[in-house]
Formats: structure tokens, C-alpha cells, sequence
């Protein structure tokens, strides 16, 4: 099976996992898909190797901050500067850019090729370094970075038909240019760009608030959804090993990128043994003012007797019955309940189809070593049996797929207590679907 990601922050607004569920579909590969929430591009890389991922396409702010902490570079991202796409290959984690290609082919699918016109391109960030590789690979006669900070820009050296200017300074371009890239954080037209000219073509690299062209004069209005669903065939290809159905982007992937996120009416943590998730669903539900159940908790209060007493009667088949079981009865008719699990709440189909359709699902991610340092001795009949951190290794990497096949965000819980890890799912949430 495919273990794939997207990796960024904020991230929870992503409709990437979507759109790979669709192709997966569609070209008979297994795979999962998730949003990987990460404090800096060092701990998405570390999350990468210690999930042991088979790829991950990349977005803000990590593009040019990720390549420190990559093992290889193909050409392209080198070139760039920034990467958008990283794949696993025998071990090592290999940079690439797949966005270069998906502005051009925006850009071509809106009947405006690059060749020939001059382009003007609003930022200096990682998807800004693509737009200009692929402009200039693409044969544009003259690119102009516009960036408030110049010294910034002139980093992206690519050849003498590139130029910078200082937003000050950039009227004259916006007026003559034929092609406009906002790489700028947001999607609204930014002051100064009501000078470009009629017939230019203006696109937003950000897809989650539309543009909304007028019908009248002036510049032809594109949002950042055709960006995302050209980039977005090559990633697949590259991360999959599949070629994409060539019909793609179709329809539905448009209304895929077009939809927003939906809220769920709860929130279900997962994870292994010692990642935190019943401190930090404690947390996170005091401080959306939702309910609390910790699902071992309810087991305990079942069956009369504790999680390691219930394995010496009965075994894990018995225990695993009794938290379907839990699960069953108290997931569905939750509403606005944060859910803590167990560390293999997730492993029965139904009770993972149920935890999905009603709840918001975080992985807490945590390395074996720390795992190991905050399990409680005893505490775990799976981790009963020897050394702990011998059962560990095993126990995690057999229950990583399972965990990816139904998260729909993980974060590292490695660093910080549970009130920092509540506040900072709240605060993904609160951005993601308001407050």
C-alpha cells in the first residue's frame, strides 16, 4: 500500500487527500492519503522517515525551507529552489517540482501560453520560484519578480530575462505585462494590479477562496484550482507510479477543489501507546467546551475490570469485541464530543468507518523512542511480553497504515505538552472552519 501525504501549515484546508482518493480509485492503486500538520519543515521531513512514508507533496511555507533536509534533489527542484513533491527511494528522501508544470499547463488550458509574453510574478516563496522556472523553461521573453523585499528576490537567478522590482517600483510592469502570478499569500487582487490591461491573464496561486471575474474589462480572473489540478497529475504519477486517467482533471476533480472542508460533530484521537492522546483530548475538549470519553475508560466501566486484567481473561480477541462494541454504541450519537482512543481502536474496519464518518480524526504522531519513555510499565498487555521498545517497533510499523488509512490529519505530539498539542489542533480547526 501507498502511504502518502501532504505536509504544510496550515493544512487542514488541503483538498489533496480527496483528490488522491479519487485517483486511487480510478487507477486500482491502494493507497492512503492524509494531511501531515508540521511546526517546521525539519519535523515534516522527521515525520516522513519515522512514518516511513513512500512520499508526501509539500506547500506552504515548506518549499524552500524542506531542502536542508532532503537526501537528493532532482533537477528541476534544484533549479527552482523550492519543492512541491518528495518521494522515498531506497531510503533516502528525493526532492521534486511538479509545479513548474502545472502553471504552464494552467495557463495553456486558459489558451495563454508563456512563450513570447511578459510575465509578472508577485512574491518570492516557493511556489514563486516554480512559477518562474516554468516560465522561463516555457520560453516567456521577459519575467519581473515583484517582492516587497527585493534582496529576497534577487535570490531567484534564473537567467538575464528575469528582473526585480520592489512593489513600489512595479506599476510600469503590471501595465505592460501579459501574464500576472499572485504567489502571495491570499487570493484577492492585491493594490496596484487594477493597472493591469485588459486580456491580461491574472492567477492566484491560492485555490481556497475563489476569484469571482466580473464579466467587464480588464484583467481574465483565474484562482489557484487550475494550478493545484495540473501540479497534481504529475505529483500522482511521481508519488503513485500510476499514470493518471487521462481525462484528468475532470469535472469531479473541479468540484473536489471547489468544495470546503466539512465539520464533523466530534473529534477522534488515534494513535500508538504514550502519544498523549487522552492528556490532549482532555485539553482540546475543555477548551472547545465539548464533551470528554476516553474509550479504554468506558471499556474499563463495562466490563468491571482493567485493560490488562480483560487480556488475561479473555485475550486481545475479547478485548477487541468489547471496543467495537463501545465504539458502536457511543461514536454514532456523540455530538460534540472529543473521543480518545486506544492505541488499536482504529485496526476493525467498522469501528474505523465509524470513527471517519463522525469524527474530525488526528493521528498523534510520536517516534517508538518516545513512546517507549511515557508508557507506563505493565500498563500495555501488547507491550507485556519482553523489552518494550523490542515490542514497540514492530507493534507501530504494522499499525502505521492502518492509522494513515483513516486520519485525516496527523501532528507530532514530541514536542510540547497536551495543553500545546490541544491548542494547536483547536487553532488548525478554527482556520479551517471557522471559529
Amino acid at each position: 500500500m501507498k502511504l502518502l501525504a501532504v505536509a504544510g501549515n496550515p493544512i487542514l484546508h488541503s483538498r489533496s487527500p480527496e483528490l488522491f482518493s479519487k485517483l486511487f480509485k480510478e487507477t486500482g492503486v491502494e493507497g492512503a492519503y492524509f494531511r501531515m500538520l508540521a511546526r517546521d519543515a525539519g519535523e515534516a521531513a522527521a515525520m516522513a522517515r519515522g512514518m516511513q512514508l513512500d512520499g508526501f507533496n509539500v506547500t506552504s511555507p515548506f518549499k524552500v525551507d524542506l531542502i536542508p533536509h532532503l537526501d537528493e534533489l532532482e533537477g528541476p527542484a534544484r533549479e527552482a529552489g523550492a519543492v512541491n513533491c518528495v518521494y522515498c527511494r531506497n531510503g533516502r528522501l528525493v526532492g521534486a517540482n511538479t509545479d513548474h508544470l502545472g502553471i504552464v499547463r494552467a495557463l495553456r488550458a486558459r489558451g495563454t501560453s508563456p512563450e513570447g509574453r511578459k510575465a509578472v510574478v508577485l512574491g518570492a516563496g516557493g511556489a514563486a520560484r516554480a512559477a518562474v522556472y516554468g516560465l522561463v523553461k516555457a520560453g516567456a521573453a521577459k519575467v519581473t519578480i515583484v517582492n516587497r523585499t527585493v534582496e529576497r528576490a534577487r535570490k531567484i537567478d534564473m537567467g538575464p530575462m528575469v528582473d526585480v522590482l520592489a512593489v513600489t517600483n512595479s506599476e510600469k510592469a503590471l501595465k505592460e505585462c501579459d501574464i500576472c502570478l499572485s504567489c502571495v499569500p491570499g487570493s484577492g487582487l492585491l493594490p496596484g494590479l487594477e493597472s493591469l490591461k485588459d486580456g491580461c491573464l491574472f492567477m492566484s496561486a491560492s485555490y481556497h477562496r475563489a476569484l469571482c471575474p466580473d464579466g467587464g474589462k480588464g484583467p481574465a480572473l483565474v484562482d489557484g484550482r487550475d494550478w493545484l489540478l495540473f501540479q497534481a497529475g504529475p505529483s500522482f504519477r511521481m508519488l503513485a507510479g500510476k499514470e493518471p486517467p487521462a481525462s484528468f482533471p475532470d469535472p469531479e476533480a473541479w468540484d473536489i477543489v471547489s468544495s470546503a472542508p466539512v465539520r464533523k460533530s466530534n473529534v477522534a484521537l488515534i494513535g500508538f501507546s504514550g502519544t498523549g492522546k487522552t492528556a490532549s483530548g482532555r485539553a482540546l475538549a475543555a477548551l472547545m467546551g465539548y464533551h470528554f470519553v476516553d474509550t479504554d475508560a468506558l471499556i474499563e466501566s463495562r466490563s468491571g475490570m482493567s485493560i490488562p486484567a480483560l487480556f488475561r481473561r479473555g485475550g486481545e480477541p475479547a478485548f477487541r469485541d468489547l471496543e467495537k462494541t463501545v465504539i458502536g454504541e457511543s461514536v454514532p450519537a456523540a455530538r460534540r464530543t472529543v473521543f480518545a482512543t486506544g492505541g488499536g481502536a482504529g485496526l476493525n474496519g467498522e469501528s474505523a468507518d465509524l470513527l471517519r464518518r463522525h469524527c474530525l480524526v488526528v493521528w498523534l504522531w510520536a517516534p517508538p523512542g518516545v513512546c517507549v519513555g511515557r508508557i507506563e510499565s505493565g500498563s500495555r498487555p501488547l507491550l507485556g511480553r519482553g523489552n518494550v521498545k523490542a515490542d514497540v517497533e514492530p507493534l507501530l510499523a504494522e499499525r502505521i497504515p492502518k492509522y494513515a488509512r483513516i486520519a485525516e490529519l496527523a501532528l507530532s505530539s514530541e514536542r510540547g505538552p497536551a495543553t500545546a498539542v490541544a491548542n494547536w489542533i483547536k487553532d488548525e480547526m478554527d482556520q479551517a472552519f471557522g471559529n
